[in-house]
């Protein structure tokens, strides 16, 4: 049936619309409230999801290792398949150093999910 609220507790959520996304099986679930340190969503009804390649848990770091994106959101106009893309999980909430040899020049995306 979906509408479950849940909440997800955390740290520099974004509250401006659209810039802070969940997904439950690549399907969204609707941000009701969100502040910095909380959001809470309501889920889709489960016919509506569909099967993810997320992994166990963990935080998505992607970069485009030689291109530089613009405006507010420079990533979400840059393509996945583009030669200079790269991409790993990392366990924690810190990204120390650089991890594909980025110097200057890039544009990096995080983004985090968890199986539940």
């Amino acid at each position: 049936e979906g509408g479950t609220h849940l909440k997800i507790k955390g740290n520099s959520f974004d509250s401006y619309e659209g810039m802070t996304e969940v997904t439950i099986g690549n399907t969204k679930c609707d941000i009701v409230e969100i502040t910095n340190e909380e959001l809470t969503c309501s889920t889709p009804a489960q016919s509506a999801t569909s099967a993810t390649d997320a992994g166990a848990r963990g935080l998505k770091y992607e970069m485009w290792i030689s291109t530089e994106g613009t405006g507010d959101t420079p990533a979400d106009a840059l393509d996945t398949s583009a030669a200079d893309y790269r991409t790993t999980v990392i366990d924690g909430s810190t990204v120390n150093g650089p991890i594909f040899g980025e110097r200057n020049g890039y544009t990096a995306r995080l983004s985090g999910y968890i199986v539940g």
